[in-house]
Protein backbone atom coordinates (compact mmCIF):
# COMPACT_ATOMS: atom_id res chain seq x y z
CA UNK A 1 0.00 0.00 0.00
CA UNK A 2 2.96 2.23 0.40
CA UNK A 3 3.38 2.53 -3.37
CA UNK A 4 -0.32 2.99 -4.05
CA UNK A 5 -0.07 6.60 -5.24
CA UNK A 6 3.00 6.35 -7.38
CA UNK A 7 2.79 6.67 -11.16
CA UNK A 8 2.48 3.59 -13.20
CA UNK A 9 1.13 1.57 -10.30
CA UNK A 10 -1.16 -1.30 -11.16
CA UNK A 11 -3.07 -2.59 -8.15
CA UNK A 12 -3.41 -6.24 -7.41
CA UNK A 13 -6.96 -7.66 -7.45
CA UNK A 14 -7.19 -7.42 -3.65
CA UNK A 15 -5.99 -3.83 -3.73
CA UNK A 16 -8.44 -3.03 -6.55
CA UNK A 17 -11.30 -4.42 -4.48
CA UNK A 18 -10.28 -2.32 -1.46
CA UNK A 19 -10.01 0.77 -3.66
CA UNK A 20 -13.39 -0.01 -5.23
CA UNK A 21 -15.17 -0.39 -1.85
CA UNK A 22 -13.56 2.82 -0.55
CA UNK A 23 -14.64 4.68 -3.68
CA UNK A 24 -18.20 3.39 -3.32
CA UNK A 25 -18.31 4.46 0.32
CA UNK A 26 -16.91 7.87 -0.52
CA UNK A 27 -19.38 8.28 -3.40
CA UNK A 28 -22.30 7.32 -1.16
CA UNK A 29 -21.23 9.91 1.42
CA UNK A 30 -20.90 12.57 -1.24
CA UNK A 31 -23.97 11.83 -3.36
CA UNK A 32 -26.89 11.36 -0.93
CA UNK A 33 -28.57 9.99 2.15
CA UNK A 34 -29.63 6.53 3.13
CA UNK A 35 -33.33 5.79 3.55
CA UNK A 36 -32.94 5.61 7.33
CA UNK A 37 -31.39 9.07 7.41
CA UNK A 38 -34.26 10.49 5.37
CA UNK A 39 -36.85 8.89 7.69
CA UNK A 40 -35.06 10.22 10.79
CA UNK A 41 -34.81 13.74 9.32
CA UNK A 42 -38.48 13.66 8.31
CA UNK A 43 -39.46 12.53 11.83
CA UNK A 44 -37.46 15.32 13.43
CA UNK A 45 -38.99 17.85 11.02
CA UNK A 46 -42.51 16.62 11.84
CA UNK A 47 -41.87 16.86 15.59
CA UNK A 48 -40.48 20.38 15.32
CA UNK A 49 -43.28 21.51 12.97
CA UNK A 50 -46.03 20.12 15.18
CA UNK A 51 -44.47 21.79 18.22
CA UNK A 52 -44.33 25.15 16.45
CA UNK A 53 -47.92 24.80 15.19
CA UNK A 54 -49.20 23.76 18.64
CA UNK A 55 -47.44 26.71 20.26
CA UNK A 56 -48.87 29.11 17.66
CA UNK A 57 -52.43 27.78 18.17
CA UNK A 58 -51.99 28.07 21.95
CA UNK A 59 -50.79 31.67 21.61
CA UNK A 60 -53.75 32.63 19.42
CA UNK A 61 -56.20 31.09 21.92
CA UNK A 62 -54.45 32.78 24.86
CA UNK A 63 -54.67 36.13 23.06
CA UNK A 64 -58.39 35.61 22.46
CA UNK A 65 -58.94 34.72 26.12
CA UNK A 66 -57.06 37.81 27.26
CA UNK A 67 -59.12 40.01 24.96
CA UNK A 68 -62.38 38.49 26.28
CA UNK A 69 -61.24 38.95 29.88
CA UNK A 70 -60.29 42.55 29.16
CA UNK A 71 -63.69 43.19 27.60
CA UNK A 72 -65.39 41.56 30.59
CA UNK A 73 -63.38 43.70 33.02
CA UNK A 74 -64.17 46.87 31.10
CA UNK A 75 -67.89 46.09 30.97
CA UNK A 76 -67.90 45.12 34.64
CA UNK A 77 -66.20 48.35 35.68
CA UNK A 78 -68.66 50.31 33.56
CA UNK A 79 -71.63 48.51 35.14
CA UNK A 80 -70.26 48.98 38.67
CA UNK A 81 -69.74 52.69 38.00
CA UNK A 82 -73.37 53.04 36.86
CA UNK A 83 -74.60 51.11 39.90
CA UNK A 84 -72.45 53.19 42.25
CA UNK A 85 -73.93 56.41 40.86
CA UNK A 86 -77.42 55.09 41.55
CA UNK A 87 -76.57 53.84 45.05
CA UNK A 88 -74.83 57.08 45.98
CA UNK A 89 -77.81 59.09 44.77
CA UNK A 90 -80.29 56.99 46.76
CA UNK A 91 -81.75 57.98 50.10
CA UNK A 92 -82.89 54.50 51.16
CA UNK A 93 -83.34 50.89 50.13
CA UNK A 94 -86.86 49.97 49.02
CA UNK A 95 -87.05 46.52 50.60
CA UNK A 96 -90.41 45.23 49.23
CA UNK A 97 -88.98 44.81 45.69
CA UNK A 98 -85.28 44.28 46.47
CA UNK A 99 -83.83 40.78 46.09
CA UNK A 100 -80.64 40.51 48.14
CA UNK A 101 -78.14 37.61 48.38
CA UNK A 102 -79.30 36.00 45.13
CA UNK A 103 -77.46 35.37 41.84
CA UNK A 104 -80.27 37.19 40.04
CA UNK A 105 -80.53 39.99 42.54
CA UNK A 106 -82.44 43.22 42.31
CA UNK A 107 -81.69 46.41 44.15
CA UNK A 108 -84.60 48.84 44.47
CA UNK A 109 -83.74 52.28 45.73
CA UNK A 110 -85.67 55.38 46.69
CA UNK A 111 -83.93 58.38 45.16
CA UNK A 112 -84.24 62.12 44.73
CA UNK A 113 -82.58 62.02 41.29
CA UNK A 114 -84.75 62.49 38.20
CA UNK A 115 -87.97 62.81 40.21
CA UNK A 116 -91.22 62.95 38.22
CA UNK A 117 -93.04 66.29 38.44
CA UNK A 118 -95.12 66.65 41.60
CA UNK A 119 -93.45 63.75 43.41
CA UNK A 120 -91.05 64.07 46.38
CA UNK A 121 -88.93 61.11 45.26
CA UNK A 122 -88.74 58.34 42.68
CA UNK A 123 -87.60 54.73 42.51
CA UNK A 124 -84.85 53.06 40.56
CA UNK A 125 -84.37 49.31 40.12
CA UNK A 126 -81.06 47.66 39.21
CA UNK A 127 -81.40 44.07 38.09
CA UNK A 128 -80.29 41.32 35.72
CA UNK A 129 -82.30 41.05 32.49
CA UNK A 130 -81.41 38.53 29.77
CA UNK A 131 -77.76 38.28 30.91
CA UNK A 132 -77.35 42.06 30.99
CA UNK A 133 -77.32 44.58 33.84
CA UNK A 134 -80.35 46.83 33.53
CA UNK A 135 -81.56 49.98 35.26
CA UNK A 136 -85.25 50.93 35.38
CA UNK A 137 -86.26 54.35 36.61
CA UNK A 138 -89.81 55.18 37.53
CA UNK A 139 -91.68 56.38 34.43
CA UNK A 140 -88.85 55.45 32.03
CA UNK A 141 -87.92 52.52 29.84
CA UNK A 142 -85.43 49.87 30.94
CA UNK A 143 -81.84 50.94 30.17
CA UNK A 144 -79.25 48.24 29.50
CA UNK A 145 -75.94 49.11 31.18
CA UNK A 146 -73.69 46.36 29.79
CA UNK A 147 -72.81 45.63 26.18
CA UNK A 148 -74.50 42.90 24.15
CA UNK A 149 -70.99 41.47 23.56
CA UNK A 150 -70.68 40.13 27.12
CA UNK A 151 -72.89 37.86 29.18
CA UNK A 152 -73.51 38.65 32.84
CA UNK A 153 -73.70 35.39 34.76
CA UNK A 154 -74.76 36.77 38.13
CA UNK A 155 -75.50 39.99 39.97
CA UNK A 156 -75.56 39.70 43.75
CA UNK A 157 -76.40 42.51 46.16
CA UNK A 158 -75.46 42.06 49.83
CA UNK A 159 -76.24 44.51 52.58
CA UNK A 160 -73.07 45.28 54.55
CA UNK A 161 -74.45 48.04 56.74
CA UNK A 162 -77.44 50.27 57.25
CA UNK A 163 -76.61 52.34 54.17
CA UNK A 164 -74.01 50.27 52.29
CA UNK A 165 -74.05 47.34 49.87
CA UNK A 166 -71.57 44.89 48.44
CA UNK A 167 -72.12 44.15 44.78
CA UNK A 168 -70.71 40.98 43.22
CA UNK A 169 -70.86 40.99 39.44
CA UNK A 170 -69.74 37.95 37.42
CA UNK A 171 -69.24 38.51 33.71
CA UNK A 172 -68.11 35.48 31.69
CA UNK A 173 -66.17 33.92 34.58
CA UNK A 174 -64.63 37.27 35.59
CA UNK A 175 -65.74 38.27 39.08
CA UNK A 176 -65.79 41.90 40.16
CA UNK A 177 -66.69 43.06 43.66
CA UNK A 178 -67.26 46.46 45.08
CA UNK A 179 -68.89 48.04 48.11
CA UNK A 180 -70.94 51.24 47.83
CA UNK A 181 -72.72 53.43 50.34
CA UNK A 182 -75.78 55.61 49.93
CA UNK A 183 -75.30 59.30 50.54
CA UNK A 184 -76.01 60.67 53.97
CA UNK A 185 -79.34 62.42 54.48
Amino acid sequence: MKHLFTRGFTPTPEQAEILSSRAKRAARLVWGFTLIEVVIYAGILIIISSSVISFTVWMVRAQGNLERQGQSMLEGERALAAISREVYGAVELYEPTSVLNSAEGQLSLRTTREVPPGEPFSYVDIFLCQNQVCVKREGQEVAVVTSQDVSVESLVFRRTGERSFQIVLVIEETELQSTFAMRAL
